[in-house]
């Protein structure tokens, strides 16, 4: 990473243990964007200490649907959006924000790894362009 990295444009990676979680860090810091790698079970205090600009919730093997799976602490979506922090869910993580916001993740047939389709309810955010059903 080249030494002009600003620290206070941190990318928070919260992992959830994905085998890829390292990689992800790495290519972040590629790109000059100083990036650190916490535990997804950390507190919002911990979260919140680092000041990040972004935060990144890793895959992992979990399933949203089991009773001891890992989560982000409660009060991080409303620090989120409050902060106006930009948030990326990859796979579980992505899994554990739409179903904390209220949306649904319903159960595979079985495990897959790989890209899936997503069914868009109602267009807003990033899918503010998107017909519902598309």
């Amino acid at each position: 990473m080249d030494p002009k990295a600003v620290k206070s444009d941190l990318v928070l990676i919260l992992d959830y243990g994905s085998q890829y979680t390292h990689l992800i860090t790495r290519r972040i810091r590629s790109l000059n964007i100083f990036s650190l790698c916490i535990s997804g079970t950390s507190s919002l205090e911990t979260i919140t200490s680092h000041n990040p600009k972004a935060v990144i919730l890793s895959g992992g093997p979990h399933s949203v649907h089991s009773v001891n799976s890992p989560t982000f602490p409660s009060g991080f979506v409303e620090w989120a959006q409050k902060g106006g922090i930009f948030v990326l869910g990859i796979c579980y993580g992505l899994q554990l924000i739409v179903q904390r916001l209220g949306g649904l993740v319903e159960v595979g047939e079985e495990q897959e790894y790989g890209r899936m389709e997503i069914e868009v309810a109602k267009n807003l955010g990033i899918f503010g362009n998107k017909k519902v059903g598309e």
